[in-house]
C-alpha cells in the first residue's frame, strides 16, 4: 500500500504542470548527492527522498537556475525552467525542452566547470570594479520608505566622518513621485541634482532603485497602454492573442497593485531605457538597482508582445541595463 500511495503522489506531481512537454527519470547513483536549483533551498540540500521543486515562474524568493549538480561529477542543465522531484533513488524531471544530463570528472567542481564553460560561459566583461573594491551602501537599511535628501546626505557624511571609505551609494524605493514617473519627488528632494553632486564630491557613485511597475492611474500608464507597451490580461481566454488583448494586467506585488512593462516588446525597452538615460542626464545618476521583476510577477493570465515564460520575462527585465549601457 505504501508503494501504491507513493506512486499516486508522484503521478499527481508529474501531471500537475501542463507547461512541460518532456519527462525524464534519472537513477541516482550509490552515494551520489544532488544540489542546485534555488539558493533559498540550500537548507534542503543535498536533496532527500520526497523533495520536489518547480522552477517555472518560481525563484523561491531569491536566485534560481535550471541547473543541478551532483557529487559524482554529473550535472543536469536546461535553457528553460523545469520541475523535479526525488523519489526512491530516482530523480524525476519535467521540462519544457529536453534536458541535458552529462558527467564530467568525479566531483561537483569538475561538473560545474564543464557545465559553465559549455552552457553559461563568462562574458569577459567586468562590471565597474568599484562594486567589488569598495563598500556598497544602501539607504533602504537606514530609511526604508522615508527616502529624502536631508537624511541621505546625513547618512553619506556620517559614513565619511566615521572613517569608512566611500563607494557605491544606492538610493532605494520611494524617491520618485510614483511608479512610472522618472524624476525625484520635490517634497523630499528639493535639489536632487545638488544632492547627487555633493555625493559625488564625497567620493560616492550614486545608484537609484527602479522597478518594472507603472501606477495604473497616471499619465504614463495611459500613454503606455495606448502604445501597447504594457502586459495585458487574457481575461480567462488562454488562446487570446496579443493583438486582440485590450485589458492591461494589474499585478499584485509587495507594494500593492500595478500595471507592468512588457519587455518582450522592443518599443517598451526603448521607452524604459530612455527614462533611465533621462535620470543619468538630468541628475548625474551613475547606475540602477533593478528590483521586483521576479518571475512570480508574470502570471499565466498575462499576454505579452512575444510569447515568453515568466522566467524569460524576468530575464528581459534583468538585461535591460544592456540597452542603456550601449548608448
Amino acid at each position: 500500500m505504501k508503494t501504491f500511495l507513493i506512486a499516486i503522489i508522484l503521478l499527481s506531481f508529474l501531471d500537475s504542470y501542463a507547461q512541460f512537454r518532456y519527462s525524464d527519470s534519472i537513477p541516482i547513483e550509490p552515494n551520489e548527492k544532488w544540489f542546485g536549483g534555488a539558493v533559498n533551498e540550500g537548507s534542503s540540500m543535498p536533496f532527500s527522498n520526497g523533495y520536489h521543486l518547480n522552477l517555472y515562474g518560481n525563484t523561491v524568493g531569491n536566485q534560481a537556475s535550471p541547473f543541478l549538480i551532483s557529487t559524482t561529477g554529473r550535472f543536469i542543465w536546461s535553457d528553460q525552467p523545469f520541475a523535479f522531484t526525488v523519489n526512491q533513488n530516482i530523480l524525476y524531471i519535467q521540462s519544457i525542452d529536453k534536458i541535458t544530463v552529462e558527467k564530467r570528472g568525479n566531483t561537483m567542481a569538475t561538473a560545474y566547470q564543464a557545465a559553465s564553460k559549455k552552457y553559461f560561459p563568462a562574458s569577459g566583461k567586468t562590471p565597474d570594479t568599484l562594486l567589488f573594491s569598495s563598500p556598497q551602501y544602501n539607504t533602504w537599511i537606514e530609511l526604508i520608505y522615508n527616502q529624502n535628501q536631508q537624511d541621505i546626505l546625513k547618512y553619506a557624511h556620517a559614513i565619511i566622518d566615521n572613517g569608512f571609505p566611500p563607494g557605491v551609494l544606492m538610493i532605494d524605493d520611494n524617491w520618485m513621485p510614483y511608479y512610472g514617473r522618472f524624476e525625484f519627488r520635490k517634497d523630499r528632494f528639493p535639489d536632487a541634482k545638488g544632492m547627487v553632486n555633493e555625493l559625488h564630491k564625497l567620493g560616492f557613485k550614486v545608484m537609484i532603485w527602479v522597478c518594472p511597475f507603472i501606477r495604473p492611474d497616471g499619465e504614463e500608464f495611459r500613454a503606455l497602454l495606448q502604445q501597447r507597451l504594457l502586459l495585458f490580461d487574457n481575461k480567462g481566454d488562454a488562446a487570446l492573442q496579443w493583438h486582440n488583448a485590450k485589458t492591461p494586467a494589474i499585478i499584485r506585488w509587495w507594494n500593492g497593485y500595478s500595471a507592468e512593462m512588457d519587455f518582450t516588446n522592443p518599443e517598451a525597452v526603448k521607452w524604459y531605457s530612455a527614462q533611465l538615460k533621462k535620470m543619468q542626464d538630468e541628475y548625474g545618476i551613475d547606475g540602477f538597482k533593478l528590483d521586483a521583476g521576479d518571475p512570480e510577477y508574470y502570471p499565466p493570465t498575462s499576454v505579452s508582445y512575444k510569447k515568453a515564460t515568466p522566467n524569460e520575462q524576468c530575464e528581459a527585465w534583468g538585461t535591460i541595463w544592456a540597452d542603456v549601457s550601449s548608448k
